[in-house]
């Protein structure tokens, strides 16, 4: 089962993605002294992100409880990871960069 992140694993998994899909992005953000900012919209991002999607699973599935406690519990578990899965996705979701244009032309 997969590890929820902690502010500190969050930031890091973010720069990482960011390192390895958007180096021109890193490093102009590095250079402009505004990474840092750019990591931490991200985590909010991460975080509202999540919040939203696991809100919104965990009344689904209480409007349909299972009489059996724990196929309820592994669904509101299996909910909670994907709204991680998905809110995660969102912030290392980075705009193309020019090289990849270039690549695509």
């Amino acid at each position: 089962m997969p590890v929820i992140p902690g502010g500190r694993e969050l930031r890091q998994m973010i720069e990482i993605a960011m390192q390895d899909r958007a180096p021109e992005m890193h490093a102009r953000l590095s250079k402009n002294g505004l990474l840092k900012q750019e990591i931490e919209n991200r985590v909010l991002i991460a975080r509202e992100a999540h919040e939203m999607a696991s809100s919104r699973s965990r009344s689904t599935i209480q409007a349909n409880p299972d009489p059996v406690f724990l196929v309820q519990a592994a669904k509101m578990n299996r909910a909670y990871q994907e709204s991680w899965s998905q809110a995660l996705e969102l912030a290392i979701d980075f705009p193309r960069e020019e090289s990849d244009l270039e690549e695509t032309e």
